[in-house]
């Protein structure tokens, strides 16, 4: 299991990475340094073989063990129970994955996970326009309602969206999404 958590949590961080290094390529971070080139290899070599029920075998070891009056914090990421604090993501290139469906009355359904972080921004701008805030989304799925330069008539937009912590942008903006919104 501890591999495979591990596992889990450093592919997370390197998907964020490459996510960044591609957003550079195209352009759309420009203020950026030049990228690293994503490292996708293993850091350790998968188990020989995972005993089936293990999982719940071991969570029925936490609970007992998590529910002793003399268990700390330490005892537990000594064995492996307790996460670290820190992931292993890197800030600074965390962007959201957004997945974006148009509904009707100039609506779009936005689903993505917030990573730990407190909350997604979502910004759009119109034909050559500037950036404009649509809202801040704590919860998945989110319906985001735009309001059109001209009412009754369809509209290509764009839409982006960056991670909040703490009310404060944090990390990378997605790329570019171009949508038509319509009545």
């Amino acid at each position: 299991l501890e591999y495979w958590y591990h596992s889990r949590d450093e592919f997370d961080a390197k998907r964020a990475q490459l996510t960044g290094y591609i957003a550079v390529i195209i352009g759309n971070k420009t203020n950026l340094d030049k990228p690293e080139t994503p490292d996708f290899t293993p850091s350790s070599q998968p188990p020989s073989e995972v005993p089936v029920g293990i999982e719940a075998r071991t969570r029925e070891l936490r609970r007992e063990t998590v529910g002793r009056s003399f268990y700390s914090k330490a005892d537990g990421m000594a064995l492996n129970f307790e996460r670290p604090a820190s992931t292993g993501v890197v800030l600074s290139n965390i962007m959201p994955d957004i997945k974006l469906r148009t509904l009707a009355n100039y609506q779009l359904e936005a689903v993505f996970s917030k990573k730990g972080m407190d909350a997604v921004r979502f910004e759009i701008r119109h034909k050559g326009g500037n950036w404009m805030p649509l809202g801040d989304k704590a919860s998945s799925p989110a319906t985001l309602t735009i309001t059109p330069t001209t009412a009754g008539e369809a509209e290509q937009i764009e839409l982006r969206a960056v991670f909040l912590r703490k009310y404060e942008p944090v990390g990378v903006y997605s790329p570019i999404y171009s949508i038509v919104i319509a009545p």
